[in-house]
């Protein structure tokens, strides 16, 4: 879908702080139907980043962490940047927490996971830590 050639194009706009052309870019290469959770959350950070001038509006980028959690409601990120969008941009830090925890909560399954398959290995290994 996102080769890293279009990623990089992107990063360098980014880094040359030019919003509007790295967004015109990313709309115009993925459509918007077509991305996946973190191409959803890069859109939502450069509308927050674009200019009065963009097509796209403040309002538009939560719409985008939301569609991000509805794909991928277990994973991380998505989770994390709409909990830090709620507290810092909506200044909404209730509806932020909720999501926070949420993330925080896929974090600790994901560390007992790897707990469980280490020791697994070091059973398999027959190995005494």
């Amino acid at each position: 879908m996102c080769n890293e050639n279009l990623v990089d194009r992107i990063r360098k706009l980014c880094e040359a702080k030019l919003y509007d052309e790295a967004l015109e870019l990313l709309a115009a290469e993925v459509p918007e139907g077509a991305m996946l959770p973190d191409m959803l959350i890069l859109k939502a950070h450069l509308i927050q980043l674009s200019s009065d001038e963009s097509p796209y509006e403040l309002g538009d980028a939560p719409r985008l962490y939301e569609l991000a959690t509805k794909l991928a409601p277990d994973a991380h990120e998505p989770l994390y940047e709409s909990g830090m969008y709620h507290m810092n941009v909506q200044d909404d830090p209730r509806k932020g927490l909720e999501y926070l925890c949420r993330a925080r909560d896929v974090l600790v399954a994901q560390l007992e996971s790897t707990k469980d398959a280490i020791r697994e290995c070091e059973r398999e290994l027959d190995i005494h830590a």
